[in-house]
């Protein structure tokens, strides 16, 4: 059994190095993974408007989960499964803790892989975030009525904290932005998509493309 003396006092430092990369901030984290990667691409978010966070929100649910140029979305499940440790969409929240009213936003994908398969890795989310097909109406119905179904289990067995973040919304940009891309506001969306979806899949293609464009113009 460990004794309070087997811990290390000692505090392990933060190893942030900040490196130029084109036109973007490359962060590294110079430690030990044994050979494992782990990689985060991420798109400052600040241009998609207060009322389009909802599809910021759907957009997480939608990347890596449709047909890209070169592969089905089965397809490309097998590449990403059979290559790496995982490919997802995140989004990122950053609260100005001196003004409860600020908070920066980011969106991305998140990537594990072994060392020798990084270029694959930045091949695939590449094609996920250039070429994914979001106007695919079979897969669209089939993502949203599965989003509803698992949103509503989740907000439910979660009650207590679902409702501090809508209550804080009013007054807290971090609980905001949660409310509206994972909370009550979210649910209503994709409830009111789900109800209407004959109606509002137009808008849902050219709202989806919209949004991915905003994020990647940064």
């Amino acid at each position: 059994m460990l004794e309070i003396g087997d811990l290390n006092k000692t505090i392990r430092k933060f190893s942030n190095e900040i490196h130029p990369w084109e036109n973007a901030l490359m962060v590294r984290h110079n430690f030990e993974t044994n050979g494992i990667a782990y990689i985060d691409l991420m798109f400052d978010a600040a241009g998609v408007p207060q009322e389009d966070l909802v599809w910021l929100g759907l957009l997480r649910t939608m990347v890596g989960s449709v047909d890209t140029a070169s592969y089905s979305y089965s397809q490309l499940s097998t590449a990403v499964g059979s290559r790496t440790g995982g490919i997802a969409p995140l989004i990122s929240i950053y609260p100005d803790f001196l003004d409860p009213v600020k908070a920066s936003l980011a969106f991305g994908l998140r990537c594990r892989t072994l060392t020798e398969e990084i270029p694959f890795c930045f091949e695939i989310m590449e094609e996920m975030l250039f070429t994914s097909d979001l106007a695919q109406e079979k897969r669209l119905r089939e993502l949203l009525f599965k989003l509803r179904s698992r949103l509503g289990t989740a907000l439910a067995s979660s009650g207590n904290a679902t409702a501090v973040t809508r209550c804080m919304a009013s007054f807290s940009a971090n609980s905001q932005i949660s409310d509206r891309i994972g909370g009550i506001a979210f649910y209503d969306f994709i409830k009111d998509l789900t109800d209407h979806f004959d109606e509002k899949k137009p808008l849902m293609a050219q709202k989806l493309s919209e949004t991915l464009t905003r994020v990647l113009s940064g």
